[in-house]
């Protein structure tokens, strides 16, 4: 999750909103726990599989793109920054109650993680391809 400070008003823009300074830091602390939580869980894989219907192999081939492995990135190479609109997305699916936007997660991935390793591709190129094979992922309003 990434957000641009607005110097002005002291806001982080992150994409589809404002938050402040100390709410983004907030979430971002909670991402990066969650992030931790999810890459020690020995459950996670099997509940997202049960909820959803979808083959653990292809909920591990993506819990393995998100939290474990590292991607050519725009500035380096490394695992992928704590997201906390991901994180949620995770957690709901394992306690399935999941929203559509999370399984536009899944499929997004999916693809994404699949387009990667056949190309040997950076992050940017494997992202873009997904979204142009008609995958993107938005992540629900805020309610």
């Amino acid at each position: 999750m990434g957000g641009k400070v607005d110097e002005a008003k002291g806001n982080v823009q992150t994409g589809g909103r404002e938050l402040s300074v100390d709410e983004y830091l907030k979430r971002l602390d909670t991402a990066d726990a969650m992030y931790e939580t999810f890459r020690k869980s020995n459950e996670d894989v099997q509940s997202i599989a049960k909820n959803t219907g979808m083959p653990e192999n292809k909920i591990q081939r993506i819990k393995d793109h998100l939290f474990f492995k590292e991607h050519i990135k725009e500035h380096g190479v490394g695992r992928f920054e704590a997201d906390y609109e991901i994180a949620q997305a995770w957690d709901r699916l394992q306690k399935g109650i999941f929203k559509q936007q999370d399984i536009d997660l899944l499929n997004h991935e999916l693809f994404e993680s699949k387009f990667e390793g056949i190309f040997k591709t950076d992050y940017r190129t494997a992202h873009d391809r997904t979204v142009d094979s008609g995958r993107p992922w938005y992540p629900p309003e805020e309610e």
